[in-house]
């Protein structure tokens, strides 16, 4: 199981505390937003793909430790 963090367009600032924050791999869209416009998410967005790439869980606007439940269960879901 892999997780990976994709920080919002134009908000390289952030960078650094975002780092500080996760040992996820950490990747910056690009200018245009392009990644976050395809998988049609927003700020603290979450979402969880099967092994084929497809989307199981989408969370637009998830929160932690409120979302954890539902990420939870997909994820278990997936490894049973």
């Amino acid at each position: 199981m892999q997780g990976l963090a994709v920080n919002k367009a134009g908000a390289q600032s952030g960078l650094p505390a975002c780092s500080n924050l996760t040992k996820l791999p950490l990747l910056q869209d690009d200018s245009k937003g392009s990644l976050w416009a395809a998988l049609g998410i927003t700020t603290n967005s979450i979402i969880v793909v099967d092994v084929t790439g497809k989307m199981v869980l989408k969370l637009v606007g998830g929160s932690l430790p409120a979302s954890g439940p539902e990420i939870e269960g997909a994820v278990n879901g997936l490894l049973n």
